[in-house]
């Protein structure tokens, strides 16, 4: 069975960014990078009145194994962006958002991510949180990245 990036794309749609607990983080998560001079785009990024969003960027590539197979590797960046307080809470909030999104894929999306790869690596060592501006506010933006592994024959 052939995979196509789109059966990636649902199971983290399906097993992550519909988790109950992700929701309630924020229900604003985007299978695209946001145009940040779009107002009609920018209206949709906010939750509970302050910049609050998920985007999960996914790309392809592919690493020949041997001269009969190849491994398609499915890269997932997730990206948290959080509106900047002067406490410091949603630093906190950033950091707990991230921690979750680790949690709900090892545990809902499961090392196969629902069957779409043979195996997933979380990101090596620890996620980064850094100030950025983006669409003239102050954010905080936490990411993470995946990589979903599927070796394929290619003997025709």
């Amino acid at each position: 069975m052939t995979i196509a990036i789109e059966d990636v794309q649902t199971a983290w749609n399906t097993y992550v960014f519909q988790n109950a607990s992700v929701q309630l983080v924020t229900e604003n998560y985007f299978f695209y990078d946001i145009v940040q001079d779009s107002e009609r785009e920018l209206n949709r990024l906010y939750f509970n009145q302050e910049m609050n969003f998920f985007q999960a960027l996914i790309t392809e590539g592919q690493n020949f194994i041997s001269l009969n197979e190849l491994e398609r590797v499915f890269r997932v960046e997730v990206v948290y962006f959080r509106e900047k307080d002067t406490e410091g809470v949603n630093y906190i909030a950033t950091r707990n958002a991230l921690s979750l999104i680790l949690e709900t894929v090892r545990s809902g999306l499961g090392y196969t991510w629902n069957e779409s790869v043979d195996l997933y690596t979380p990101q090596s060592g620890t996620f980064q949180i850094a100030q950025v501006d983006f669409a003239d506010e102050k954010l905080w933006r936490g990411s993470l990245t995946f990589d979903g592994l599927k070796s394929e024959s290619i003997v025709s």
